[in-house]
């Protein structure tokens, strides 16, 4: 029994060193059906075929690998995809990774009528392409139209595959990574979305915050904070958007340290989160503010403070009244009337007579009664 284990084992190398032998001749027909022979070997042939590789001569050794890579294909790919799309496993065993790509959009091309071309085709058969296909994109175009398919197809196994695109060079791809994650909801992404709010590209850096925001992961919102001072209008505008949808009142004291920022559009947005987030205990950091040398700051700090019902002092208000800005004067008596802050009244009386400041006087007054 052994001894005739023995021969089987020693005819097949033989066999095996003559394919491989073939595979060096100048007949193109003979190489062929070499080649062909050596895949029907099958997975036990493999190492064998390894170990030809690695003692190989240079001209058999990119044939053999091949052959190596279709074997393994056949073996792991679902046979209804080798079934539908017959010769799959020899275009994907090249070296070529756009092959997979192709390989996805075809597996779900449509033909002139809008019907599938293999419509048996469903969710395992593309899981098993889905990786092949996130590696070989070549354009932005088809990253867009294998986002698309991948957010309708839920398959298991894109937002793993899709990660690998967030370090993608391209800036437009790692974003649509971020936009795509999001989608599928790939908790396993945030360690590495939260790297990317430092991201060189706006684009990126505003759909990293978005993404956190959605996500609702609260860890990020001192980065997100930080993103209100960003100079573009985008990322800081979609990390506001990300604080609010957390309602991260958590954020408040880094919030009311913004009020002292330099920038007054960084001032402004701190002044309306803290508005968003009805936080009630930095009333006494945006008191300050009703004097800021920004009228709009000050005016939107007045009408903030109101809404928050805070309380302030009657001096401040009649100061505030007699401004020669219509915007802070207007939102000093608004906040003077919800307040019933009656002790305004003499100074929108002597404002009568004043052209500028008379509009603010006659409906405060009215307002009154």
């Amino acid at each position: 029994m052994g001894l005739a284990l023995a021969a089987c084992c020693l005819a097949a190398q033989t066999d095996l060193s003559a394919l491989i032998e073939k595979l060096k001749s100048d007949a193109i027909e003979e190489r062929e059906a070499a080649v062909g022979e050596l895949k029907k070997l099958g997975p036990s042939a493999v190492p064998a075929l390894e170990k030809a590789v690695a003692e190989g001569e240079p001209e058999v050794k990119a044939q053999l690998e091949w052959v190596c890579r279709v074997i393994t294909l056949r073996e792991t790919l679902p046979a209804n995809l080798l079934k539908e799309m017959q010769g799959i496993e020899d275009r994907l065993a090249g070296t070529d990774a756009h092959a997979w790509t192709e390989a996805m959009f075809e597996a779900l091309r449509e033909d002139e009528s809008g019907k599938r071309i293999h419509p048996t085709l469903g969710r395992r058969e593309l899981d098993a392409l889905v990786g092949g296909a996130v590696r070989g994109c070549g354009t932005l175009k088809e990253a867009d139209d294998l986002r698309r398919i991948l957010r309708e197809s839920e398959l298991p196994s894109a937002g793993r595959h899709v990660q690998a695109w967030l370090k993608n060079e391209d800036s437009n791809i790692r974003a649509m990574a971020i936009r795509l994650l999001q989608d599928l909801l790939v908790g396993e992404a945030i360690p590495e979305i939260r790297g990317l709010l430092k991201d060189p590209d706006a684009d990126v850096r505003g759909r990293a915050a978005h993404f956190l925001g959605k996500l609702h992961v609260r860890e990020a919102i001192p980065d997100l904070v930080a993103l209100l001072k960003d100079p573009d209008g985008f990322v800081h505008g979609l990390s506001y958007g990300a604080l609010e949808e957390m309602r991260a009142k958590e954020a408040i004291p880094e919030l009311c340290d913004l009020l002292k920022n330099h920038d007054v559009e960084v001032r402004l947005r701190a002044v309306g989160l803290l508005q968003d987030l009805q936080a009630r205990s930095a009333v006494a950091q945006l008191l300050p503010l009703v004097g800021d040398g920004d009228e709009e700051v000050a005016r939107k700090t007045i009408y903030v403070l109101d809404e928050l019902e805070a309380r302030v002092a009657v001096p401040q208000l009649r100061l505030l009244v007699n401004s020669r800005s219509a915007g802070i004067r207007d939102a000093a008596a608004r906040l003077s009337i919800s307040r019933g802050n009656r002790e305004i009244v003499p100074d929108l009386i002597a404002m009568l007579s004043d052209p500028e400041r008379r509009g603010t006087a006659v409906w405060a007054l009215g307002s009154f009664r």
